[in-house]
């Protein structure tokens, strides 16, 4: 009888090959993919770089024009004045507060985990707080590990070239920007037709009055608000006045989040004293962020530029969630940089609605 017929092995062979076939090609897509989303990434962390050098050669293009139109200098000379004396005069405010705010900083250390121990335990005296500690030590697994969520935080001033390396990549590209912008925003013109050429022109100019606008209302904003803390901490009795005005004029320069961020440290410092005095140094912050939010910065950006709050806290969070802390300082800017273009470029070009300024109404 004849043999039975065993399987051919091309066929098998062919099962093979399209297997392989299959992982290779299930493999390139992922490596494909994740390759994507790193570029991305990494394109979206220098667009904040270079972002944020824009508003560093739009604050030294400010005080250059300054200078250009009240002294003969002429305007590359303006902005190396202005970045000269900008740096001499931040390094004489380190020089002269260094000590002071380092014994500060020293002290603040050893304040702080005393102070949140003592409202720890006198939490634990209700239910309430009982409930909360219980609540937080469930929590705790749930909880990512500290150490990514520092990173995470960190966004690009850690995971990619460093906090020094990322202020000296902004310092150099905002000089270069400062010293020669129409090299620049002739080079962008460049690359759009002809007959737009004009429409974006005006429309970036009107982008770089925006910025400095924005810039100017900003440090208003930040020294009223510095100065009121200060004196209100001192007429208080609070220790480290001169630490925690400092803290809450930088972390005035993020809209919404910076506040509370201030009044954290502040209260804890005052709680270590007496509960009666964290009630204060709490109203007395919440007093200020009122007076600011409502009656100081709808005054000083009445002549500058008016940022609805609930865009810039969806724009904080947004870019919060996707690069960090750098996306939350970034926010205000950049939404306000949008929403130029959006006016001018879709509103107005593309819909043809006229769109009405929002100081005009005031």
């Amino acid at each position: 009888m004849p043999a039975p017929d065993s399987p051919a092995p091309e066929t098998s062979t062919r099962d093979g090959a399209g297997r392989f076939g299959d992982f290779a090609r299930k493999t390139a897509l992922v490596t494909t993919v994740v390759l994507g989303l790193w570029l991305m990434g990494a394109a979206v962390q220098v667009l904040l770089i270079l972002f944020l050098a824009i508003l560093f050669a739009v604050f030294l293009r400010s005080i250059s024009g300054w200078l250009a139109r009240h002294t003969p200098l002429s305007g590359r000379w303006a902005v190396v004045v202005a970045f000269v004396g900008w740096m001499g005069l931040l390094s004489g405010i380190i020089a002269v507060t260094a000590p002071s705010m380092g014994k500060q900083f020293e002290e603040l250390s050893k304040t702080l985990p005393e102070s949140f121990e003592r409202l720890r335990s006198e939490a634990m005296r209700y239910e309430w707080g009982r409930q909360a500690a219980d609540a937080a030590d469930e929590a705790k697994d749930l909880m990512p590990d500290p150490a990514m969520m520092m990173r995470q935080v960190a966004g690009i001033f850690s995971s990619t070239f460093g906090a020094l390396s990322v202020a000296l990549l902004i310092l150099f590209f905002g000089i270069c920007l400062a010293l020669e912008p129409e090299t620049y925003r002739r080079g962008l013109l460049h690359l759009v037709p002809p007959r737009r050429r004009d429409r974006v022109a005006g429309v970036l100019d009107e982008v770089g009055t925006v910025l400095a606008r924005w810039l100017l209302s900003v440090l208003m904003s930040m020294s009223i608000v510095g100065v009121l803390t200060g004196i209100g901490l001192w007429l208080l009795g609070i220790p480290l006045v001169f630490l925690l005005a400092f803290l809450a004029f930088l972390l005035c320069f993020i809209p919404n989040l910076g506040p509370f961020l201030a009044a954290a440290p502040a209260v804890l410092i005052a709680f270590s004293l007496s509960p009666e005095k964290a009630l204060h140094v709490a109203l007395l912050y919440l007093g200020i962020q009122t007076v600011e939010s409502f009656f100081i910065t709808p005054l000083i950006q009445r002549k500058t530029v008016l940022l609805p709050p609930a865009l810039t806290g969806a724009a904080q969070l947004v870019l919060g969630l996707f690069t960090g802390l750098p996306g939350i300082i970034v926010a205000a800017p950049l939404t306000a940089t949008t929403m130029v273009l959006v006016r001018r470029f879709y509103v107005e070009d593309t819909l043809g609605d006229e769109t009405v300024e929002a100081d005009e109404g005031g």
